[in-house]
């Protein structure tokens, strides 16, 4: 069975080019082209994903997540939420997004391959595609050094699972082998969710004051680990 995917925006044109092209890679595109659009949508339809411009008339990206959040009946509770945005460069609509259950943005004009990579993460990739890694993790008690299992990584955070718990708002410092091969060096992390999985924990981080240069580095990295998982 195909894999919906909601694809919220206002831009005739850019919903209608999105569509296409998610439809390409053999998801069904559902349009919709306002936030209450959205919503109704959301109520009645099955869906696997979606995607939510942030900058629309009467109700935005934003009002239509604090709805789903308020709502009794959230039936987008676990939606992998990709928002749309023109820039990447105000850090507190990524934080703000992230608090209100995104899990990954794109920058408009979106850049398909990007895209492609997101959705084919969010919707296709396991976690036993990534390679156990060792990172030296220093926060404000104590230094640590400690295998994880990394699950995921993108522009917007790293989810990764580990044999320790992480209280949501903890600030950690990243060093790994692993972003110093892309050049990317120390990362700075926030946790912002950490559920308990049997005997160990899943842990989402945010990724703190990331320049263009380093998201360029990223997708690198992401593009590398995913062509090593097929091998």
């Amino acid at each position: 069975m195909k894999q919906h995917i909601l694809i919220t925006d206002d831009n005739d044109m850019d919903r209608l080019r999105i569509s296409r092209f998610v439809a390409s890679m053999g998801y069904v595109p559902v349009p919709a082209a306002s936030g209450t659009e959205a919503l109704n949508i959301i109520k009645t339809y099955p869906l696997a994903a979606m995607m939510l411009d942030i900058q629309m008339p009467k109700l935005n990206g934003f009002q239509v997540l604090e709805q789903l959040k308020a709502s009794s009946e959230n039936r987008a509770i676990g939606l992998p939420i990709v928002m749309m945005t023109t820039t990447l460069d105000e850090a507190e609509k990524v934080y703000k997004a992230v608090r209100l259950g995104a899990k990954d943005f794109v920058v408009k004009p979106v850049d398909y391959d990007i895209l492609q990579s997101k959705l084919g993460h969010l919707l296709g990739t396991k976690a036993d595609d990534w390679p156990e890694l060792t990172l030296d993790s220093f926060d404000q008690r104590a230094n640590v050094t400690e295998p994880v299992e990394m699950l995921s990584i993108g522009e917007m955070g790293i989810k990764m699972r580990m044999i320790r718990e992480i209280p949501d708002g903890t600030f950690l410092r990243v060093d790994s082998p692993l972003f110093r091969d892309v050049e990317l060096g120390e990362m700075s992390l926030r946790a912002v969710s950490c559920r308990k999985f049997e005997d160990e924990y899943i842990v989402e981080f945010s990724l703190l004051g990331v320049t263009e240069f380093q998201r360029t580095k990223l997708r690198q990295l992401v593009q590398k680990l995913r062509t090593k998982a097929r091998t």
